[in-house]
């Protein structure tokens, strides 16, 4: 279908027909708590006092995880799914692995500006507009939920628990399973690299000449990152900053 944007640039065009000061997100049959707007808001005019109303701004809270029936999966999403959401305001790890989720945040009118139009190399809406609070503005949190996000049996996306053991197990197949198992993974987790490099090499071309000369080396670092002999890899991950949540995750990629 010639006229499905898919979410991504769905997303992107209501952003761009919005004039609003502040933008956020209700894409789903998610319940919002009575009091998301307030405090969200408020934290936003926060960061306004501290950083100036012409600072591109982005804040995003913790989610509560629940089933189709309302009952509670997880009192935090952050937990369930081992996110550092301080890890949205730094570059290199923005570069590596999202820690937003577009449901739960709020974006100001200059980061609105500053992000679009969203080149079609953006994975999503959210993770987009992080990417570009982490380079030219500030991000915050809200250390709380303040929307039930509600995941049904069939849901393609949404909340996947980070399970210590899942994780431990889901890694050592691709080295012992069986020949189709080890490629397989490798082959999800590569289809995965290339869209996140992708993005990086958007937000490069996009911003070249705005982006100070660490940001630059932060970005080419996660693009040449994979260049990189096995466990080597560590050197510039720890070097840049090019860093995931949560140990695992970081020895998959040191070892892809």
């Amino acid at each position: 279908d010639r006229m499905n944007l898919r979410p991504c640039q769905s997303f992107a065009m209501l952003m761009a027909a919005s004039s609003a000061q502040y933008v956020m997100f209700c894409d789903q049959d998610d319940i919002w708590h009575p009091q998301k707007m307030e405090k969200t808001l408020a934290a936003m005019q926060d960061m306004e006092r501290r950083h100036g109303g012409g600072t591109p701004l982005l804040v995003h809270s913790d989610l509560e995880v629940v089933d189709s029936e309302m009952r509670t999966i997880s009192p935090s999403l952050w937990n369930y799914q081992r996110l550092n959401p301080a890890n949205a305001g730094k570059l290199g790890c923005q570069l590596m692995m999202n820690a937003v989720t577009g449901c739960a945040m709020m974006a100001n009118r200059p980061l609105l500006e500053k992000a679009l139009p969203l080149p079609h190399g953006a994975i999503m809406h959210d993770w987009w507009l992080a990417l570009v609070a982490s380079a030219f503005g500030v991000v915050a949190e809200v250390p709380e939920p303040l929307i039930k996000y509600r995941q049904h049996s069939a849901s393609s996306i949404g909340a996947k628990k980070a399970s210590v053991t899942k994780m431990f197990l889901r890694f050592c197949s691709r080295f012992l399973g069986s020949s189709a198992t080890r490629k397989a993974r490798y082959d999800e987790n590569q289809k995965s690299i290339n869209a996140q490099q992708g993005q990086g090499k958007c937000l490069r071309e996009k911003f070249e000449n705005e982006l100070t000369p660490s940001q630059l080396a932060v970005i080419d670092a996660s693009l040449s990152l994979y260049r990189w002999p096995k466990v080597l890899r560590l050197y510039p991950q720890l070097r840049y900053g090019l860093l995931r949540t949560g140990f695992l995750r970081n020895i998959a990629v040191a070892l892809h």
